[in-house]
C-alpha cells in the first residue's frame, strides 16, 4: 500500500501543469486581499515574538524567584507582555473575521458571475442544489482556509527559525532532537493527502445531493403532500443524510489517524526533552528557570512543525474545493458580438437551422423569416422541438448547422448573448420572484413609470391590481404565492410587454388563462394600431389563437418544420 500511495503522491508532485494551475488560480483569489492578509501576518508575527521574548522573561522570574532576588520589575515586564498579547489576540482574532467574510463574498461574487456569464447547455449539467453547494460551500472553504494558510504559515516558519536558533545558543542536542522526528510526521501527511483529498471531494458532493433533495422537496411540497409521498421523503432524506454522515466519518477518521500518529511522534520528543531537562535538573547543571526556557523553545520548534503538517490537511480541503469551483469556469462563456444598439423594430431569420441532442436530432434544416408586427405562432406535438428553437432564438443554446441572425437597419446580427438585449420572454410556468408586484415588473425596465406599468397590466388583462389593498406595492410569497397562477402568469406577460423589447417571445404563456383574459392579449399584440409593435413568437398547443397569427410554424415529429398562413390549418 505504501508504494502504491508514494507513487500516487510522486505523480502529483511532477505534474508541474496540476500544480501551476492551482497555484495561478489561488493567487488570482488572493491578491485583492493581500494587503489586508500581509497585515494580519505582520500582527501574528508581533504576538510570535512576544510569546518568545515571554519565554526569556519567564525565566528571568523563576530564576529570582528561586534565587531569593528581587523579581518585579521582571514580573512586572511579564504582565505587560501577557495584556498586550491578549489585546493583540482579540484585535486579529476581529480582523481576521472580517477579512474571511469579505475574502469568502469575493470568491463567492466570482463564482456566481461565472454562473451568469457562462454557456446556458453547459450550466444545464448542474442540479441547482450542487450549484447552492459550490457557491456557498465550497466557495467559504477556500476563503477561509487561505486566509487562515497564509498567516499561518508566515508565523510558523518565523517561530520555528528563531525558537531554532534560539534553543541551539542553549543546547543544539534539544534543538536537533525537537526536528529529529519532523520528517516522520510529514511523511504520514504525505502518504495520507491523496486519500483525504479523495474523501473531501465525496463529501462535498454527498452534501450537495442532500442539499439538491431538501431544495426540491421544499419547493414543490403541495407535490409531495398530493401524493402522499411524506413518509418516502423522511426516509429518502434519512438515506442521504446517512451517506453525508458516512462520508464524513469515513474523511474524519483518516484525519483523527495522521493527526494521531503526528502528536504521538511530537509527545515522544516533548517527553525525551523533558527527560532530558530532568536530569540536567537532577545533576545541578540546570536552573528552574533555564529549564523552563528549554521547555518552552523546544515546544515553540515542534508547535510550528504540528502546525505545518495540520496545514497540509487543510490545503487539501482548499484543492477538492477549489476543483468544483475551476469546473465550473471551464465551462464556455456565451459569445457575444459586442452590438449595443437598440433598433425599434426587428427581423429574425433561421437559414437551414438543425439541432440534436446527444446525438438524438430535434430540429432539421430549419429556415423561416419573421417580421416586426408579425405575430408567429409556433405549434407541435410535445418534445417536437418548440421550446428548443425559442431557445435558440434566445442564444441559450446554439445550433448544430446553420444560421440565425436578426435583422435591423441594413444590419444583420450574428447569434450571440447580445440579442437578449432585443428579446422580452415570458417561459412557462410561474416565474414570479419574491418580492412586491412593482419590484417582479421593474425587474426587466427598471426605470418604469407608475403610468407605463399600469399600462402593460391592462395590456396583460391584469386589471385586478387595482382591486389589491396595496396595489403595485402588493408583497409576494416565493412562487407567487397569494396568487393564482392566471394572476402570475398575467403580471410575466406584463412585466415583458413594460420591456417595450423589438422581440416578444411567449412561450405558453397564457396556459393558465382563461378565454377572454387570452383574447384580450391577443387582440392587443394584433392592434395594427398599436405604438408597441414587436415581432411576437408564441408557441401554443391552443388551436383558438390561430385566427391571431399572421404566420404558422408547424414543427413535425421528425424535427422538420413547415412555415405558412395559419388559415391553411383552421378545421
Amino acid at each position: 500500500m505504501i508504494p502504491a500511495k508514494l507513487k500516487e503522491l510522486f505523480a502529483l508532485l511532477r505534474n508541474p501543469k496540476q500544480m501551476k494551475k492551482y497555484a495561478v488560480w489561488i493567487s488570482r483569489q488572493t491578491r485583492p486581499h493581500l494587503p489586508a492578509l500581509i497585515l494580519m501576518t505582520c500582527v501574528d508575527l508581533i504576538l510570535v515574538l512576544i510569546s518568545l521574548g515571554s519565554s526569556f522573561v519567564y525565566k528571568e522570574v523563576v530564576d529570582h524567584a528561586t534565587a531569593a532576588q528581587p523579581y518585579v520589575t521582571a514580573f512586572s515586564i511579564m504582565i505587560v507582555l501577557t495584556v498586550t498579547n491578549i489585546g493583540l489576540n482579540a484585535l486579529i482574532g476581529v480582523a481576521r473575521t472580517l477579512i474571511n467574510e469579505r475574502f469568502a463574498f469575493s470568491v463567492r461574487s466570482k463564482v456566481f458571475d461565472r454562473i451568469l456569464s457562462v454557456n446556458y447547455l453547459g450550466l444545464t449539467r448542474y442540479h441547482s442544489g450542487d450549484l447552492l453547494t459550490r457557491l456557498t460551500s465550497d466557495a467559504g472553504t477556500v476563503a477561509d482556509s487561505i486566509a487562515s494558510a497564509i498567516p499561518s504559515l508566515a508565523m510558523i516558519f518565523v517561530r520555528l527559525i528563531v525558537a531554532f536558533i534560539l534553543l541551539c545558543n542553549f543546547s543544539p542536542f534539544l534543538a536537533l532532537s525537537a526536528l529529529l522526528l519532523a520528517p516522520g510526521s510529514l511523511l504520514v501527511t504525505l502518504l495520507t493527502s491523496s486519500l483525504l483529498k479523495k474523501l473531501s471531494a465525496e463529501v462535498k458532493e454527498s452534501e450537495a445531493a442532500y442539499r439538491s433533495f431538501l431544495q426540491e422537496r421544499t419547493e414543490h411540497i403541495a407535490v409531495v403532500k398530493s401524493f402522499c409521498m411524506e413518509d418516502s421523503s423522511r426516509e429518502q432524506m434519512s438515506r442521504l443524510r446517512e451517506r453525508t454522515l458516512r462520508a464524513i466519518l469515513k474523511r474524519n477518521r483518516l484525519s483523527v489517524v495522521t493527526s494521531t500518529l503526528i502528536r504521538s511522534m511530537f509527545s515522544l520528543g516533548y517527553l525525551l526533552s523533558f527527560g532530558y531537562c530532568l536530569n540536567g535538573l537532577h545533576n545541578g547543571t540546570l536552573s528552574y528557570g533555564t529549564m523552563t526556557l528549554f521547555i518552552t523553545l523546544f515546544s515553540q520548534i515542534q508547535q510550528p512543525l504540528m502546525g505545518l503538517s495540520q496545514i497540509f490537511p487543510q490545503a487539501i480541503g482548499i484543492l477538492a474545493s477549489a476543483d468544483r469551483i475551476m469546473e465550473l469556469e471551464e465551462i464556455p462563456s456565451d459569445a457575444r458580438s459586442g452590438c449595443t444598439a437598440m433598433p425599434q423594430q426587428v427581423s429574425l431569420q433561421f437559414d437551414n437551422v438543425s439541432f440534436a441532442y446527444d446525438r438524438k436530432s430535434v430540429l432539421k434544416n430549419v429556415s423561416f423569416s419573421a417580421h416586426p408586427r408579425q405575430l408567429v405562432g409556433i405549434m407541435g406535438s410535445s418534445g417536437a422541438g418548440k421550446t428548443t428553437l425559442v431557445r435558440m432564438a434566445l442564444a441559450l443554446t446554439t445550433p448544430a448547422t446553420g444560421k440565425i441572425s436578426y435583422c435591423y437597419d441594413h444590419t444583420e446580427e450574428p447569434l450571440s448573448a447580445d440579442v437578449r438585449r432585443l428579446i422580452a420572454y415570458v417561459p412557462q410556468g410561474n416565474t414570479l420572484l419574491s418580492g412586491t408586484i412593482r419590484d417582479n415588473l421593474c425587474f426587466g425596465c427598471p426605470d418604469a413609470t407608475d403610468e407605463a406599468m399600469y399600462q402593460a397590466l391592462h395590456d396583460a388583462a391584469a386589471d385586478f391590481i387595482h382591486d389589491l389593498p396595496d396595489g403595485l406595492d402588493t408583497v409576494l410569497g416565493e412562487k407567487a404565492l397569494g396568487l393564482s397562477e392566471g394572476q402570475a402568469q398575467r403580471i410575466a406577460i406584463a412585466r415583458a410587454l413594460l420591456r417595450q423589447s423589438p422581440v416578444l417571445i411567449l412561450d405558453e404563456a397564457t396556459s393558465a388563462l382563461d378565454e377572454e383574459s387570452e383574447q384580450h392579449i391577443l387582440s392587443r399584440l394584433a392592434d395594427p394600431q398599436r405604438s408597441y409593435a414587436p415581432l411576437c413568437l408564441i408557441i401554443t398547443h391552443r388551436r383558438s389563437m390561430l385566427p391571431y397569427f399572421d404566420r404558422l410554424i408547424k414543427i413535425s415529429e421528425d424535427g422538420s418544420v413547415a412555415f405558412t398562413a395559419p388559415n391553411d390549418h383552421v378545421s
